[in-house]
């Protein structure tokens, strides 16, 4: 927002001389754009992430209370927030300083960046937006907008004070003087203040938790050759149930821009419902399908949804310790698996359970006949493709159709007769290229910000050998005005 209000500021301003100015702006605001393309195509697809920061977006460190003016007392609100009084003195300090008319240029400059900095925060204040693959709505924090208005503020009041000391030294005294001393020393002491504060309360706020989500037989259990998943369950205040569909031992980097559409999870949603309930039915049998093997309470959780648990059937309770239940769920509960004559037998994935490893599934079928598919324990994706490879050498391609029953979410494959040796990979093709794209731009950025060198091109019709002529100057005197 900035950098466009600045291009439209120039092209007002200075016309077409600004030609030079703004293009190296236009390079500076779309070489990123470009750069990490496709990622930028998903976000200008939606547009609710510009006002969400990276990575999950809780409800836990949002505050739910925060007022629109908090915001310009930089006052984003979430857990362990200061006083809104410490941060008061930059806040005065930022707006006195429009009062220099000498340094209005520069210290407008900033305000203008402070305003849309204000802009963006006072929305996300008021606004409640759904982050793609969720279904539950948030309030955005507003910690990256008061930062960039505290930024602009400090600066503002540091051009200010440049030079203010000769300007009030040379005056007569004025109410003026002490005040600015005392929005000074206020203004200094905010940082300093905000930082011990932060100090004494980061222990309550701040703490330590184990490396991973799920206990360490569940973890090497999911890192193994059948990737089996878990399932976090927690409830709030209300009695609101939600739940994690975690993979591995728990949540990784980047597992927040990589995760399923929302619609994912709502085919998942009343089975979960069902479990936590306790009406019974076919939710375990479903949510086995989804290679659920553990089932999990988080600490904190209400422990009301324990004997409701405990009545499941198909649902076995194999530990309780700080505040932690583990339930495991009966049946093939591999991630993928071989359905024939109505029974499934489990296969591994790649190996050690590597799930984003190409391919995905390598191995030879047990030996059978008549109907059988192959379930991958995927969801279901244009880019899924897997051949067979029988005794004689010869490759085909299986056939994809929809998993049965409450496995119509999962990739499936039909599978021939005999003991074939299978093998299913994703075609990421189009990835591929994306990434050679980048890297050729990151090549033309790195060449477009090298330091430029100009040489001086000499006159090629002047023959450097030949001595310089010395052109005679001849002295005209003065005339007097006596000679007139």
């Amino acid at each position: 927002m900035a950098g466009v209000a600045a291009v439209a500021h120039l092209r007002i301003t200075r016309g077409t001389s600004a030609r030079p100015v703004i293009a190296r702006l236009a390079v500076g605001l779309l070489g990123p754009l470009v750069l990490l393309l496709p990622w930028s195509v998903y976000l200008l697809t939606h547009p609710t992430l510009f006002l969400l920061e990276p990575g999950l977006n809780s409800v836990d460190v949002t505050d739910p209370g925060l007022r629109p003016w908090e915001v310009l007392l930089l006052h984003p609100g979430g857990p362990g927030m200061t006083p809104m009084w410490l941060t008061a003195g930059i806040v005065v300090a930022g707006l006195l300083a429009l009062l220099r008319a000498d340094r209005l240029r520069v210290i407008g400059a900033f305000a203008v960046l402070g305003g849309l900095a204000l802009a963006v925060g006072l929305v996300q204040s008021v606004v409640l937006v759904t982050p793609p693959g969720a279904t539950e709505a948030v309030r955005p924090w507003p910690g990256q907008a008061t930062l960039l208005l505290g930024l602009a503020l400090i600066t503002m009041a540091a051009v200010a004070v440049d030079g203010l000391r000769s300007r009030l030294g040379g005056s007569s005294f004025t109410l003026g003087q002490p005040l600015a001393l005392v929005v000074a020393i206020v203004a200094l002491l905010a940082p300093i203040l905000s930082a011990a504060w932060f100090s004494m309360g980061m222990a309550s706020v701040v703490v330590k938790l184990p490396a991973s989500a799920v206990p360490a037989f569940v973890a090497a259990d999911a890192e193994g050759a059948q990737a089996p998943r878990t399932l976090m369950l927690t409830d709030d205040e209300a009695g609101r149930v939600r739940y994690s569909l975690l993979n591995g031992p728990g949540p990784e980097l980047g597992d927040a821009e990589t995760g399923p559409p929302a619609s994912a999870w709502l085919a998942l949603d009343p089975y979960v419902a069902a479990m936590t309930s306790g009406r019974g039915g076919d939710e375990i049998e479903a949510l086995a399908g989804y290679g659920i093997r553990y089932v999990l309470l988080a600490q904190g959780a209400s422990n009301e949804l324990v004997p409701t648990l405990d009545g499941e059937p198909g649902l076995r309770r194999l530990s309780s310790s700080a505040g932690e239940v583990l339930w495991r769920v009966a049946g093939v509960t591999s991630r993928a698996r071989l359905l024939a004559d109505g029974k499934a037998v489990p296969l591994g994935v790649a190996a050690d359970g590597t799930v984003t490893a190409d391919p995905y599934l390598d191995q030879a079928l047990p030996d059978g006949a008549g109907d059988r598919v192959l379930v991958s324990g995927a969801a279901a994706d244009a880019g899924w493709h897997a051949v067979t490879t029988d005794a004689s050498g010869a490759v085909s391609d299986l056939t994809p159709v929809a998993g049965p029953g409450v496995l119509d979410w999962s990739q499936s494959f039909t599978v021939p007769d005999g003991a074939a040796q299978v093998r299913v990979s994703f075609d990421d093709t189009s990835r591929s290229r994306w990434l050679w794209l980048q890297l050729l731009v990151l090549l033309a950025l790195v060449v477009m910000a090298l330091p430029e060198r100009r040489r001086e091109d000499p006159d090629p019709d002047l023959d450097e050998d030949l001595p310089t002529a010395t052109v005679p100057v001849l002295a005209v005197p003065r005339m007097m005005v006596g000679d007139a």
